[in-house]
């Protein structure tokens, strides 16, 4: 790969791979804002994968630096979800609103006379409530899942080492007697 890309300016190599970023952000943008649930169930799906590291067939498969792939791997898809359900937070709010809860509304302030973010009201306390508390359940999770993330996949490795270091001292004792 060296060979065919050496001729290339590396300036070029950066600017190409950040449009490739960005074009697969605004792409993952997009689809987020029209089917939010899939993106919440691999939100939230990533710490249960970070624990599940710690059982016998992720340790014997994958390496310390595997391991440490992995934890990037996950950390990342929570941390770009995290900041897609942040930065979207009114329309991931207006799609699952008008999908689930009785008579949701979202009124604009007028273009000349008032300004200001758009307000969400529903039918019901319950309802009302709920989209109080979403506010700040938002922030929680979007802080709280990565570094959960995060620390399950550290906590896996850990475990994982520990795990091989056991069965190697069980080995070299099976070998001595």
């Amino acid at each position: 790969m060296g060979r065919v890309w050496g001729f290339v300016p590396e300036w070029i190599k950066v600017s190409a791979s950040l449009d490739v970023s960005i074009i697969l952000l605004i792409v993952v943008n997009n689809t987020l804002q029209k089917s939010p649930e899939i993106f919440l169930l691999i939100f939230f799906s990533c710490p249960l994968v970070a624990l599940g590291l710690r059982t016998t067939p992720s340790y014997r498969a994958l390496t310390d630096k595997g391991y440490s792939y992995a934890t990037g791997l996950l950390v990342a898809v929570a941390v770009i979800i995290a900041f897609l359900l942040f930065a979207n937070y009114s329309v991931f709010r207006d799609e699952l609103g008008k999908r689930y809860m009785d008579g949701y509304i979202v009124s604009y302030p007028s273009r000349f006379g008032g300004d200001g973010p758009p307000e969400a009201t529903a039918n019901g306390s319950v309802n009302k409530f709920i989209l109080y508390a979403s506010q700040w359940v938002l922030i929680g999770v979007c802080i709280g899942v990565p570094f959960l993330t995060y620390h399950e996949a550290e906590a896996s490795a850990i475990v994982a080492k520990m795990r091989r270091w056991e069965e190697q001292r069980q080995e070299e004792v099976v070998r001595k007697s």
